[in-house]
């Protein structure tokens, strides 16, 4: 049987990592599809959704991790380059964003905040969201967005500490430090909101430190280089099988409150439920999602949209906000009580709809506004080349 190649050289992609990221990009845009029919009373939607959240931002957060490079960077060249491929497709979005929400508004006629407010009120309404999201690190006009406002600061958060962290026992040392932190940071999570209020979340202070853990593991593994041992297509589905029926079987247990079947798992404000199930059930779906990967390593559309992640991230926001409501509340008259098995298919034909949608923008984005990207000059994305035998090929994300 195949096995799949180890060691990684400098510089290069890493297929399963690209493919990762695809597949994981892919749970982004069902689960906010299926976010829609929570509302409309669809129970099993409620189900799905928060099976997703339950783990598919800590995956982000440990993939990321496991690609970084210390590059040797002063602070003020680190910070720079942070703000170019962090903070930049931040601003450029929720501009984008802006537009399309005041296209709409305009659209809705007497409904509409024009027709209610005026230009002028629409204007400082805008001004006001705007400096929101400049200064005080709020994603209001694109939420999705935060998650590079988040990984902004957990970065910055590492990078103080990095020239120290280059030993992995120190390293270990750290993760252990954050991970109390988090964990007393949602033991006390009311106190310090009564102390602090709502300014807790600004530029996700709060959850920038959960991010930072799952950040600090990714970096983990990939120095122990468990992830890169030669296996076997059946080992590797052995080991996605295990951790695909932990993640079931424990992702309910993290009980929201009120027992209802909602979400519980909520990085954007630092609510994880209950903390030891919440680090069970990332884990487990994180792990599931990598040996996944490494199965479809081969896999060219999915190692495409690993390499797109961040346009599909943002572009999903304004779909999230303005087509999948629309799109949903069609589909719940069409068929008002749909069985999961249809509210699956239903949910997957919308999810692949929606990312053909974003290629063409994606397209144009690269081509006419790469700095929107974060990138100084275009870039084609070119899928990362499979090792021969059926192995992953070497590399780094």
């Amino acid at each position: 049987m195949a096995s799949v190649a180890s060691t990684p050289k400098p510089d290069s992609r890493i297929p399963w990592v690209d493919v990762a990221k695809g597949i994981g990009i892919a749970l982004v845009f069902y689960g906010h599809f299926v976010q829609r029919f929570i509302d409309l009373g669809v129970p099993a939607a409620a189900y799905q959704m928060r099976w997703i959240y339950s783990f598919h931002m800590p995956f982000f957060f440990l993939l990321v991790g496991y690609v970084y490079k210390d590059r040797g960077l002063s602070f003020e060249e680190f910070l720079k380059r942070q703000f170019r491929t962090r903070l930049v497709p931040v601003w450029a979005f929720s501009i984008l964003t802006m537009f399309v929400w005041i296209g709409s508004e305009y659209a809705a006629g007497p409904s509409g905040w024009v027709q209610r407010f005026g230009w002028l009120g629409l204007m400082r309404h805008c001004a006001g969201e705007t400096f929101a999201v400049v200064v005080q690190g709020r994603p209001n006009w694109n939420l999705l967005t935060w998650f590079l406002i988040c990984l902004f600061v957990a970065e910055i958060w590492h990078f103080a500490l990095h020239r120290w962290l280059r030993r992995t026992r120190y390293l270990v040392v750290s993760i252990v430090c954050v991970g109390a932190i988090v964990v007393l940071m949602d033991l006390y999570a009311d106190a310090i909101h009564e102390r602090v209020g709502a300014r807790r979340h600004w530029w996700l202070a709060t959850s920038s430190v959960a991010a930072l853990w799952f950040y600090q593991v990714g970096i983990l593994l990939r120095r122990l280089g468990w992830l890169n041992r030669a296996a076997s297509t059946l080992q590797l589905c052995v080991f996605a099988a295990v951790f695909l029926a932990t993640s079931l079987l424990t992702f309910n247990l993290n009980h929201a409150l009120n027992e209802q079947p909602l979400p519980v798992v909520l990085m954007v404000v630092a609510y994880y439920g209950n903390i030891g199930w919440f680090l069970v059930g990332s884990l487990a779906g994180t792990g599931f999602v990598i040996y996944l990967s490494r199965i479809l390593s081969a896999s060219r559309v999915l190692r495409y949209m690993g390499g797109i992640t961040l346009t599909l991230m943002c572009l999903d926001g304004i779909l999230h906000e303005f087509v999948n409501p629309a799109v949903a509340e069609f589909i719940a008259r069409v068929t008002p009580a749909p069985h999961v098995l249809l509210l699956t298919g239903i949910c997957a034909v919308g999810t692949v709809l929606s990312l053909l949608v974003c290629l063409p923008v994606n397209w144009l984005l690269e081509r006419y506004v790469p700095f929107a990207l974060g990138r100084a000059g275009r870039r084609r994305v070119q899928p990362s080349r499979p090792a021969a035998a059926g192995a992953d090929s070497p590399g780094s994300g």
